[in-house]
């Protein structure tokens, strides 16, 4: 199943050092995740929904339409068709998925050492573990 790549922690250094801007579709919350995932793994466990919808409604849409409840139910089950489990999220580790809990959204981002970092608004936003929700090892 899948695992990080030799040079994984170059790469995800390398892609957070990159511009990037929000798009629903493109480079939201989740692709974003997503990206990060298929850069440090070569595994890309979004493919199904890259650029099939264009708003957060199109999304939410998308994920009832292939049969989930929610877009945690859908993080969860798509990362784990690749052999990656859920985490405490005080386990996670640099490279992890994760989620914290925006007005009544869950967002995605990727776990830096204490950190988490998510786009939002076309820049990289930083939260602290402590605020963090739920954790994927990407390992």
């Amino acid at each position: 199943m899948g695992k990080r790549l030799d040079n994984w922690l170059i790469i995800l250094a390398n892609e957070l050092n990159k511009p990037r801007k929000f798009a629903w579709g493109i480079e939201d919350c989740c692709l974003f995740s997503a990206n990060i995932i298929k850069s440090i793994t070569n595994i890309d466990i979004a493919k199904k929904y890259r650029g099939k919808y264009k708003t957060k409604i199109g999304a939410f849409r998308l994920i009832k339409r292939f049969g989930y409840n929610n877009l945690i139910e859908c993080i969860d089950t798509e990362i784990k068709k690749h052999g990656f489990e859920r985490v405490n999220i005080n386990m996670a580790q640099k490279g992890d998925v994760v989620t914290k809990k925006i007005d009544n959204d869950e967002i995605v981002g990727i776990m830096l050492d204490d950190v988490g970092v998510f786009l939002q608004n076309d820049k990289y936003v930083y939260t602290k573990r402590i605020e963090l929700n739920l954790a994927w090892g990407i390992r």
